[in-house]
């Protein structure tokens, strides 16, 4: 299965759930259907690679790499951005937005493609486990 588009369905609002289209690879045929949720399952990262970026000394708020992260609490009704989408970084992602007052998510492209062509070190399938929902939930 290929995951092919990831939205909010129409009735998010009222219903909390994802409209997800796959693609059958053998047979060619594609899906759509709602899910109550959705996992990305892409392991962790070891090696630490903290990047320095201009102005980033007059940011008052606390910076950290997804290394240290070794629980949720402090970012409790906080705002967090989560810059990168390697696999700790959807990781840390998930975890603080379930108790952050908002969380937000940025890469500098485009995540799927540049997995898909440009092969990064950390992509998607080289990260254990791969988890795919081929059947709605509920």
């Amino acid at each position: 299965m290929e995951v092919l588009k990831v939205k909010r369905s129409d009735d998010y609002e009222k219903t909390g759930k994802w409209t997800v289209t796959l693609k059958n690879r053998l047979s060619g045929e594609t899906s759509t259907d709602a899910y109550d949720g959705f996992l990305v399952c892409v392991g962790h990262i070891n090696k630490p690679k903290m990047p320095s970026y201009p102005g980033q000394d007059l940011f008052k708020g606390k910076i950290m790499h997804t290394h240290s992260l070794k629980g949720v609490e402090p970012y409790k009704d906080k705002i967090v951005v989560v810059v990168g989408m390697g696999c700790s970084g959807l990781d840390a992602a998930v975890e603080t937005s379930n108790v952050a007052k908002q969380n937000g998510s940025w890469e500098r492209g485009d995540v799927m493609e540049s997995h898909f062509q440009e092969h990064p070190k950390h992509s998607l399938w080289d990260c254990e486990p791969v988890i795919w929902l081929a059947t709605p939930l509920g």
